[in-house]
């Protein structure tokens, strides 16, 4: 189960999906003996909708929490193309931060762009890198991106990247900056986080689980905390640079799938 954002954040989500993911998974909850997770966060909204949803004499099945692989391309990343070099060097001479995601609602680049607009109204010279395609419902905002004043300058927008592209700006970034008002896990903190690159997340439930104290925090959908969190950074150079952060490969991920499975089967 990577998550269960259909039914704790429907109104992020396409309208087809609450309702079919909500009746799949009030299917296989009787029918299944156990459940695998990807994050404890994961694994205690499972839990609550398996309370809600229950009968009282059926029999329960387990749940367990697994953290994903997050090694690019198993260490075989591919060269980054000379557009994401390009971008990079052009900020290379101001503090700038790595957003990465598929650009959509729940991902919440608009607080992100929000603060920014206030950063840059009050003279402070941050730079910004969005790594990530298109998604649903996001198309004015898409439009918003393309057209900014400061597209081009301060304001980067690649919707095509390879992991090459992303180990190569996430060694580069200042700061690795997610938004997201829910996750399932977040493979980008992780990737990040393991690399020693200092992290300004959103404070939900699974970016505490992962980074934990190593991290600057801001209110979800809050432009304004964001940008107080990037000004005083910028200002002091204070950035947060994690320390025990690791990454899992996912060949320790799938052997740890494997022992949970026949642990649980036994």
């Amino acid at each position: 189960v990577y998550d269960l954002l259909p039914i704790t954040i429907p109104q992020h989500c396409d309208p087809v999906m609450p309702p079919v993911f909500r009746a799949w998974l009030e299917h296989v909850i009787p029918r299944s003996d156990g459940f695998v997770c990807i994050s404890e966060a994961t694994r205690q909204d499972l839990e609550s909708f398996i309370d809600q949803t229950i009968q009282p004499a059926a029999r329960r099945p387990w749940t367990r929490s697994l953290h994903l692989g997050s090694d690019l391309e198993s260490g075989r990343a591919s060269e980054p193309t000379e557009n994401t070099v390009g971008v990079c060097q052009k900020l290379a001479d101001r503090p700038w931060l790595l957003a990465l995601g598929t650009v959509e609602p729940r991902k919440d680049y608009a607080t992100i762009l929000a603060a920014y607009e206030r950063l840059w109204a009050q003279d402070v010279d941050v730079g910004l890198i969005i790594i990530g395609k298109q998604g649903w419902n996001v198309d004015s905002f898409a439009g918003k991106l393309r057209s900014h004043p400061e597209q081009g300058r301060r304001l980067f927008w690649l919707e095509g990247a390879s992991d090459g592209d992303v180990h190569y700006a996430l060694t580069r970034a200042t700061a690795l900056v997610q938004a997201s008002i829910a996750e399932g896990f977040g493979l980008p903190v992780v990737e990040a986080g393991s690399l020693g690159i200092p992290l300004v997340l959103s404070d939900i439930p699974v970016f505490r689980e992962i980074a934990g104290d190593e991290a600057a925090y801001f209110e979800s959908g809050a432009p304004a905390a964001l940008a107080a969190v990037l000004a005083d950074a910028i200002r002091t150079n204070g950035w947060k640079r994690p320390e025990r952060i690791r990454t899992m490969t996912w060949r320790q991920s799938s052997a740890k799938l494997a022992r949970l499975l026949l642990m649980n089967s036994a």
